[in-house]
């Protein structure tokens, strides 16, 4: 899902919860 800059300022919160998604998925690789 790609989001542009509007929609994250709409959504911080999701955008913050999609993020820590991310770091969570990288430190389980390492």
């Amino acid at each position: 899902m790609v989001f542009d800059e509007e929609t994250q300022k709409s959504w911080p919160a999701l955008t913050i919860l999609l993020k820590m998604k991310q770091v969570k998925l990288l430190e389980l690789r390492y």
